[in-house]
């Protein structure tokens, strides 16, 4: 196979897949280039439109490293037919679908990356005015042990608003698309990824429930009620129609009480206002982003059973563990207060980037929090290239150099870089 713009001549190796679309295949250089992935379309894929298609999107671009972005149109001597070059994917990385069904563990803060991820890679689509239209679990892989992802079938990309082939995954359509009303858009995207987002979270679909039990069973006409005609969110405030059933939906019933208050509010505004809604009700891509990057720093373990959840602030009277077995009541954690909360637990390192609202690329660690094998006190050791000033109201001033620690006090202060942080005990 020869790659179109570059003209260089590539081989075509193992099979990695095979769908309704095309094939997927390895390729590798005889000039020892970097191994690429292509998709060579069946006959009946490989329309005029579906080349123009990808013309447009290998002009526009990568609008983010998360996509497997098509490089360039690949061309074959012995057939008439064409595909496209991408990135091969890391090997490290696994479907979405596999955590979806328990095949694959997660921790907490790794669900978070994921999410934030997402979020981000959208919200970059989004802004070179293009749409996805099949977000789904089926085009996401993850590394299991960051989080980290990486977005696949990107050939059906469209133009925002504009007639696509594509209308999505029957799951995670927008409501509008399911009744015929409307085309894939930036819109019904923000519907999708809140579907997505809120099953990576709780492991179940936001509008399936009791009425989902009612139905003789989940066909096409069920699928359209439940869907586009008359959906309802499990955890609508004003409809209790919809509610979880104990025994059949348990991940979201123990899951859902679970999740901090701030995730829980842009959920049920996505699948209230926002299934009404379309234009103003949904929440946007940089709202979830900030949302998760929010919610990552928020994990600790329960120290009864060890299981992982997240802490909660609204919580007046505290908070008991989230596992159904145990539910013994939480003590609360330390905290660092900076430009987002961090739970400070042993073990955990905490990222230039970790102390500000927002993600960075260029990050780098700052903090190890340390615990004292006698007395069970933390600390937090310098981790940074710089000293930090330690504040305190009884003292002046003094320096944290790199390597050293410092005890976890309430009320102190450390300027850690240009980010003042407040410690709570």
């Amino acid at each position: 196979m020869t790659l179109n713009a570059a003209g260089a001549e590539y081989i075509v190796g193992q099979t990695l897949g095979v769908g309704g679309q095309g094939a997927v295949y390895r390729l590798t250089s005889p000039a020892g280039k970097q191994p690429l992935a292509a998709k060579w379309y069946h006959p009946a894929a490989a329309s005029r439109t579906q080349r123009q298609r990808l013309e447009h999107l290998i002009a526009r671009g990568l609008p983010s490293h998360r996509f497997l972005w098509p490089i360039d149109l690949i061309s074959a001597a012995d057939d008439p037919g064409f595909g496209y070059a991408m990135p091969l994917r890391d090997g490290r990385y696994v479907p979405l679908a596999a955590l979806m069904a328990a095949r694959a563990r997660l921790r907490l803060a790794a669900v978070c990356v994921a999410a934030e991820q997402l979020a981000g890679a959208f919200l970059a689509l989004h802004a070179l005015g293009l749409c996805y239209a099949d977000i789904s679990f089926g085009n996401v892989f993850l590394d299991p042990s960051s989080g980290a992802v990486q977005i696949c079938d990107n050939d059906n990309v469209g133009v925002d608003g504009a007639p696509t082939d594509v209308l999505g995954t029957p799951y995670f359509m927008a409501p509008e698309v399911v009744r015929g009303e409307a085309s894939p858009s930036v819109t019904t995207d923000r519907f999708s990824l809140a579907v997505l987002l809120f099953c990576l979270l709780t492991r179940h679909h936001p509008l399936l429930g009791a009425r989902e039990l009612r139905a003789e069973n989940l066909d096409a006409n069920s699928l359209t009620q439940l869907f586009g005609v008359d959906p309802v969110f499990v955890f609508d405030p004003d409809d209790e129609s919809n509610r979880p059933v104990d025994g059949v939906h348990d991940n979201v019933v123990v899951i859902w009480p679970a999740l901090p208050g701030f995730v829980r509010r842009l959920f049920v505004r996505s699948f209230t206002v926002g299934l009404r809604d379309p234009q103003t009700g949904r929440v946007a891509e940089s709202e979830w982003r900030r949302c998760m990057h929010r919610l990552r720093h928020l994990t600790f373990q329960c120290p009864a059973c060890g299981t992982e959840q997240f802490f909660d602030a609204e919580q007046p009277d505290g908070q008991r563990c989230a596992a159904p077995d145990c539910r013994k009541r939480l003590p609360r954690p330390a905290l660092l207060e900076a430009g987002t909360t961090i739970v400070l637990e042993a073990g955990r390192v905490l990222w230039s980037d970790d102390l500000t609202p927002s993600k960075s690329d260029d990050a780098g660690p700052v903090a190890e929090v340390l615990v004292n094998a006698k007395t069970g006190a933390l600390g937090l050791r310098n981790m940074s290239s710089s000293a930090w000033t330690l504040l305190r109201a009884d003292m002046p001033p003094t320096t944290v150099a790199p390597g050293q620690a410092t005890v976890v006090r309430d009320g102190i202060r450390l300027v850690i870089g240009a980010q003042t942080c407040t410690l709570v005990v």
